[in-house]
């Protein structure tokens, strides 16, 4: 793999490890920040059976995903959650209108934040 992808990889898996603690300490600067999340549960024919329903462990894995990034998202003024529900990984191919709409939002937001600023005399 590419040593980004293999750093990105590591950092995410420690963040995890960590309930995302070092994000609850560090909060995010209040500018438009979005989280975009697919909720298409992956169907793999090649999966073995287990003894637990893997699309509801998903939902629940999916659930409490969501829980977090809005307490992450929560205090911030331009703060934005998207679910695509049909959507899976590729979400850019899955549902291109709503990635272009949050990108429309993200700089409509920014413009707003550009005009709030106090100019310098």
């Amino acid at each position: 793999m590419p040593r980004f992808y293999v750093e990105e990889v590591k950092i995410s898996r420690e963040l995890s490890r960590n309930e995302f603690e070092e994000c609850n300490c560090i909060p995010l600067p209040d500018v438009p920040v979005h989280f975009i999340m697919a909720g298409k549960y992956p169907v793999n024919q090649n999966e073995k059976p287990t003894i637990y329903d893997r699309e509801k462990m998903f939902r629940v894995d999916n659930n409490l995903k969501i829980k977090r990034w809005l307490a992450l998202l929560d205090p911030l003024k331009f703060g934005k959650f998207f679910y695509s529900s049909n959507s899976g990984h590729f979400m850019q191919t899955d549902d291109p209108d709503l990635i272009i709409s949050s990108i429309n939002l993200a700089l409509k937001d920014y413009q707003k934040i550009q005009k709030e600023k106090p100019t310098l005399h």
